[in-house]
């Protein structure tokens, strides 16, 4: 039995708009980042997940950042039993109603099992 048979069915998609090599799933993940090295003493910004792939994210912050911005990303499954902190680096950036809503690739592909503990 393969440990991919647990990730969740991916969402349907139009693959004319959407040109991504993994498949993002759509999650509620509250999540904290921070530029540069992620070190305890320095300021996290607050983020909601808006979707989560093996190779990268979706987030709403408060605050954007730039493309080309390094990032720490924290993440928590949302029963608190996983926490992972993974450095990424934003590609897009746009300030909408809800916040900055930033698109990052993460520096390290997530594993089967990491990404089926967060979903």
């Amino acid at each position: 039995m393969s440990d991919s048979a647990s990730i969740p069915p991916p969402p349907a998609r139009n693959p004319k708009a959407d040109r991504r090599v993994s498949v993002r799933y759509p999650c509620k993940l509250e999540s904290y980042c921070q530029r540069g090295l992620g070190r305890s003493d320095h300021f996290w910004w607050f983020a909601k997940t808006l979707d989560l792939s093996a190779e990268g994210i979706g987030l709403v912050l408060r605050n954007g950042f730039e493309p080309g911005t390094g990032l720490i990303v924290e993440l928590s499954s949302t029963d608190g039993n996983f926490t992972l902190a993974v450095e990424a680096q934003v590609v897009h950036s746009s300030q909408e109603p809800a916040g900055w809503v930033i698109g990052c690739v993460f520096n390290r592909k997530l594993t089967d099992a990491e990404l089926r503990s967060l979903l």
